[in-house]
């Protein structure tokens, strides 16, 4: 039997309209026995296609967001989370790669969830929309 210790969920910007929300629910429960064993999950997300994958990632029960927008290589993106293991060695600020999008979510509401990399600076006083979350999930 093999052990497997990542899911990678790629952007699916061909998915039929309204399918993901249904896609990520259908899974949700494996998923949660998934991470609450250790296990990673890491879901690509683009601003390409019909940008869906927010309904995914509520349906799978990874953080609620409740959509996403695209970003341009004009907009500039933060490392909100240097300490985090994701932000770790994060140039901040950098140009939004092409593609890029930031999800629409409210704060954090527990010391788990990170928003690692946001579209606003620190010095701005308030957190932004996140493009990278980090949310650890105890067994």
């Amino acid at each position: 039997m093999a052990n497997f210790e990542v899911l990678l969920v790629y952007d699916q910007p061909s998915a039929p309209a309204g399918r993901l929300l249904s896609a990520g629910t259908s899974i949700a429960d494996a998923v949660d026995s998934f991470v609450r064993a250790g296990g990673i999950v890491t879901v690509l997300a683009s601003a390409g296609g019909r940008g869906e994958m927010a309904d995914f990632i509520t349906g799978a029960g990874l953080v609620t967001v409740t959509g996403q927008e695209a970003l341009t290589s004009a907009d500039l993106l933060y490392d909100r989370g240097p300490a985090d293991a994701i932000g770790v060695n994060v140039l901040s600020p950098f140009r939004a790669p092409r593609e890029s999008c930031r999800f629409i979510t409210g704060a954090p509401t527990d010391a788990y969830t990170v928003f690692v990399v946001t579209d606003t600076p620190s010095s701005a006083g308030t957190l932004g929309a996140p493009a990278v979350i980090h949310r650890v999930v105890a067994p």
